[in-house]
C-alpha cells in the first residue's frame, strides 16, 4: 500500500500552502451543544450541551414577549506553534454563540432559573398557575340584545 500525503495525520499541510495556513487561524462558528427541551407537570427545562462553559461565560435572558435567549463565549486557549508544540490539527470551536427558542405560553416569565453543572446548562422555566375555570350563571329571557 502506498503512502499518501493525505493519510498521514502528521503532515503539516499549513507549513506547505499558505492558504490553509491561514485557513487554521479563522475563527470557527461555535455553537452550544444539542438541546433538550422537557415539559414536566411544573415547568419546561431546557438542557444544553455546554462542555468547558463557567456560568460566568453563559448569558440567559427572558424577553417579556416569551423569548429565552442563551447566549455566550468559548475563550480559545492559547497554545501557540512553536518549537516546543506543534499544532498537527484543531477542530475546538471559540467565539460567539447564541441560541433563542420560543416558550409557551404556560411559561412564568418571572422566575426562570438556570444552572451549570458537569458541562450541561440547565434552564427552567416554571409553568403558570392554571387559573379555576370561570362560569357565569345566565338568566333566561333577559337578553341584553335588542330585537328588531
Amino acid at each position: 500500500m502506498a503512502l499518501s500525503l493525505f493519510s498521514d495525520p502528521f503532515f503539516r499541510w499549513a507549513d506547505h500552502a499558505p492558504a490553509l495556513r491561514d485557513a487554521r487561524n479563522r475563527v470557527s462558528m461555535p455553537t452550544l451543544g444539542a438541546v433538550d427541551v422537557v415539559e414536566t407537570d411544573k415547568a419546561h427545562i431546557y438542557r444544553a450541551d455546554a462542555p468547558g462553559l463557567t456560568a460566568d461565560e453563559v448569558k440567559v435572558d427572558v424577553s417579556s414577549d416569551g423569548v429565552l435567549t442563551i447566549s455566550g463565549e468559548r475563550v480559545r486557549e492559547t497554545v501557540e506553534d512553536d518549537e516546543e508544540h506543534h499544532i498537527h490539527h484543531s477542530e475546538r470551536s471559540f467565539g460567539s454563540f447564541k441560541r433563542a427558542f420560543r416558550l409557551p405560553d404556560d411559561s412564568d416569565l418571572d422566575n426562570v432559573g438556570a444552572d451549570v453543572k458537569e458541562g450541561v446548562l440547565s434552564v427552567t422555566v416554571p409553568k403558570l398557575a392554571e387559573p379555576a375555570p370561570k362560569t357565569r350563571s345566565i338568566k333566561v329571557g333577559h337578553s341584553s340584545q335588542k330585537r328588531e
